[in-house]
């Protein structure tokens, strides 16, 4: 097998390369850069021998393509998408991913770890890149190494680790619309070559990219504030301790809402709400109207996105002889949790608001505030054997989960009530049926455990052969209390009365008959995983003209476990969703190294996919629950290419493209002359919240002089359409289906040659300023409306870091 090494020179330099990471930034090493190591397979190994579709990035290609966050990735990392504008981690990998951002019901599909520790819920997986030293994107079921609900794939995210020199790094960012980053890292060697510390401090602000024109809201901004503390702790050469502790706050406005009428007519249309005479239809077409003018109009009580998290990661590794042995405890506290929704996108309804829906059980003595716990352990054993031809792994995991007082609910307009104008007057409908419709507040304990072992034999210096399996056990259980309003109708009323209705505080009692439901109910499931890969012989690199070459086979099984959902008052079960991937890999190098080509071709079969659905309750009540979609099929070719053809030109692609559709999609309708519901087939319609296809190109031009080094960069991304319809009968509209478009990037970064390491950059990010949706959400039978997230617009600014 050919040494495997890039040329330095350039490549040093090169930002976010898909299959490349680099220890530092410098044109002047004149060195050749070896390749990137990942631990895919929880071991060392290099990125072109591993039998794995992984992307791999380390922090200075994070810094240089702008990533800020894990959502950023998806313009860099093929098969990766997230929802645009969203303000957590609804990632999706191939297609595969969770469609309801804080439904905890819900597992993802994708698992976030840090330094091995998973991370449970979409909205805390947006973590910022506080001090990383790589991330690692895994592609396709991990279901045996990485297990938990890792049906997609993985994003592995390794911290830098405490150094034994004492050195530091401060960075900032100022830029348009308020931006201001400041970040600072401080390592320290606290007792000798012992005891090692490494602390950073992060703060990242910035004003929202849309104003709400009405109550002056900024929504989409940016405030958060994320402290890391780590110490290594090195008592032998065989034994490493480290222990990780992080806290990050967030505190901003949710993302910006527009509101498209798409169904006009609906029975929600031509109701009216207390403190705005507007109907629906008038207030989604001024929504229009102001789009153009980067303005909103959402939720008169504006619609935030707060959050509070502690974390703390332990880490041993003991070498044993050939052996080593890890421990990985994690352990995750969140609080001071809102992250609601104005389900409507106008200020009239406030549908599902659900901080209004808290304020009221609050204000009646019900326990309405969120908190979550976690806690999981790991155990790994690594080896070799028969004279290093077999490595393995073998472990054990097991977590526990809470989640106490999670919201549910509906509560139309501030004040729950509804009303139909009739003149100068306004009759108000029933609370119950229309204003009020019920709330609850659900309580969920987790348990997991499971053991694992991945085996891979080497027949020779070409063939390897991997076997692995995983067993795992879920228990959940369930504790829902529900929730009504005893409020009653005061009939007809005068308009300046029924405005008097704003903020009106319910006498709020246990639903009647429905005061509790409980529930609990386990899953286990194996799922095994065989790979043969092959690596082409020198004698055949040296005719081919190739550097290196590897193929691969792979089959893998993903599972994720059942649940409940809450879906009016009633509570019900989901299946287990499980998967079988098969996927055929190529990883060449060429060009003397200055090409590298990796392609995946995989097929996956799913069955009982786990969707989120929307669905009538009544004529006027709309509730959205976790489904299983029945049978669905997904197949598509990634596609990773560097080429480097002078030591100052780099250019990149990489693209997914994806063919998925359902086999069997089942549904259920509200019939709204009978109230019955009825069977309906959804399998011809789009899949949903899933680009075709998705592509970003890169080229870089970097050259040095006495001024110093310089590093030209542009880069663009392409992302097709995508369907957002959850219910039945989205596919009707046109609407339903967010447009593509692309996003062009641009940068020029200068290091200065001084003896001190100092960083400048400029950049331009969307410089065509294009508009578009991100994500977003159609309801076609009670409100009639397509509620969008548009996307950020032109940014630019200055950043500036200095290393010593």
């Amino acid at each position: 097998m050919k040494t495997n090494n890039i040329p330095g020179k350039f490549l040093a330099l090169a930002i976010a390369t898909p299959c490349i990471t680099f220890p530092q930034l410098s044109l002047a090493q004149g060195n050749v850069m070896e390749e990137v190591v990942v631990t895919a397979r929880k071991r060392q190994e290099s990125l072109q021998e591993t039998p794995v579709a992984v992307t791999a990035l380390s922090s200075e290609a994070l810094r240089d393509a702008n990533i800020r966050n894990l959502a950023d990735l998806t313009t860099t990392v093929p098969g990766l998408d997230a929802k645009v504008g969203s303000k957590s981690g609804e990632f999706a990998i191939r297609g595969v991913g969770a469609r309801d951002n804080k439904n905890v019901r819900t597992d993802p599909a994708v698992g976030v770890y840090v330094d091995g520790i998973f991370i449970p819920r979409n909205d805390s997986q947006l973590m910022e890149t506080i001090d990383l030293e790589s991330v690692q994107v895994l592609r396709g079921p991990q279901g045996t190494l990485f297990g938990k609900n890792t049906a997609g794939g993985a994003l592995l995210l390794t911290t830098t680790k405490p150094g034994n020199e004492f050195a530091g790094e401060v960075t900032g960012e100022a830029g348009n619309l308020g931006r201001q980053n400041l970040r600072g890292t401080l390592n320290i060697p606290l007792l000798d070559d012992v005891l090692l510390g490494r602390f950073t401090v992060d703060s990242r602000t910035r004003d929202g990219y849309m104003e709400d024109a009405e109550t002056r809201y900024e929504y989409g901004d940016e405030d958060k504030l994320a402290l890391a503390a780590q110490l290594r702790w090195l008592p032998s050469e065989e034994l490493t301790i480290d222990l990780l502790l992080f806290h990050s706050k967030q505190d901003e406005m949710a993302a910006p809402q527009s509101c498209i009428l798409a169904n006009p007519g609906t029975i929600l249309q031509g109701f009216t709400a207390p403190g705005d005479s507007r109907s629906l239809p008038e207030a989604c077409k001024l929504s229009e109207q102001l789009r153009d003018r980067q303005k909103v109009l959402n939720d008169r009580e504006g619609v935030r996105w707060e959050m509070e998290s502690t974390m703390a990661g332990l880490t041993i590794d003991w070498e044993l002889g050939d052996l080593t042995l890890r421990s990985v405890t994690g352990l995750l506290h969140q609080q001071d949790i809102n992250n609601w929704r104005d389900q409507d996108a106008s200020p009239i309804f406030s549908i599902q608001n659900l901080e209004l829906v808290n304020d009221q059980l609050e204000a009646n003595g019900f326990e309405a505030d969120q908190e979550r716990d976690f806690l999981s352990q790991e155990f790994q054993l690594t080896g070799s054997a028969f004279e290093e031809r077999l490595d393995y792994t073998v472990g054990l995991f097991g977590s526990v989960e809470s989640l106490d007082n999670n919201p549910d609910g509906t509560m139309i307009s501030s004040a729950g009530f509804l009303g139909i104008a009739d003149g100068d007057d306004v009759n108000v409908l029933p609370v119950t049926r229309t204003g009020w419709r019920g709330s609850s507040i659900s309580s969920y304990d987790n348990k997991t455990w499971a053991v694992f072992s991945q085996l891979s034999w080497h027949f020779d210096e070409q063939w390897q052969l991997t076997l692995g399996g995983r067993y795992s056990v879920e228990d959940k259980e369930v504790d829902v209390r529900n929730y009504i309003s005893t409020e009653q109708s005061p009939g007809r009323v005068s308009r300046e009365e029924f405005d008097d209705l704003v903020g009106t505080l319910h006498t709020v009692i246990r639903t009647p008959g429905q005061e509790r439901e409980q529930a609990d109910d386990d899953w286990n499931e194996f799922t095994p995983m065989v790979s043969l890969s092959y690596l082409a012989p020198d004698a055949w690199l040296d005719d081919s003209g190739l550097d290196s070459l590897m193929v691969y086979v792979t089959y893998s099984g993903g599972f994720k476990a059942g649940g409940f959902t809450n879906f009016g008052n009633e509570l019900t079960t989901f299946d287990p969703e499980t998967v079988d991937n098969y996927e055929l890999g190529v990883k060449l190098d060429a060009m003397d190294n200055r090409l590298r080509l990796n392609v995946a071709l995989y097929s996956m079969d799913y069955t009982d996919m786990q969707l989120t659905v929307t669905r009538q309750i009544n004529d006027t009540q709309v509730g959205s629950l976790t489904a299983n979609a029945g049978e669905a099929t997904l197949q598509g070719v990634e596609v990773e290419l560097s080429i480097v053809p002078t030591e100052h030109w780099l250019f990149q692609f990489s693209g997914n493209y994806l063919d998925a559709s359902y086999d069997e999609f089942n549904d259920l309708v509200r019939d709204p002359d009978s109230g019955d519901y009825i069977l309906v087939d959804r399998s011809d319609e789009p899949f949903g919240y899933t680009p075709e296809t998705s592509f970003n190109v890169v080229a870089q031009y970097a050259w040095s002089s006495g001024w110093g080094d310089f590093a030209a960069r542009l880069s663009g991304y392409y992302r097709d359409e995508v369907y957002i319809g959850l219910t039945a009968d989205a596919d009707l509209s046109p609407l339903s289906t967010l447009d593509s478009y692309d996003l062009w990037n641009a940068r020029l970064s200068w290091q200065l040659p001084t003896a001190a390491d100092v960083h400048l950059a400029v950049y331009v990010d969307n410089f065509t300023d294009e508009e578009y949706f991100g994500t977003g959400n159609i309801e076609l039978s009670a409100q009639g409306t397509l509620t969008a997230v548009p996307g950020l617009q032109r940014t630019y600014g200055l950043q500036a870091s200095y290393r010593f």
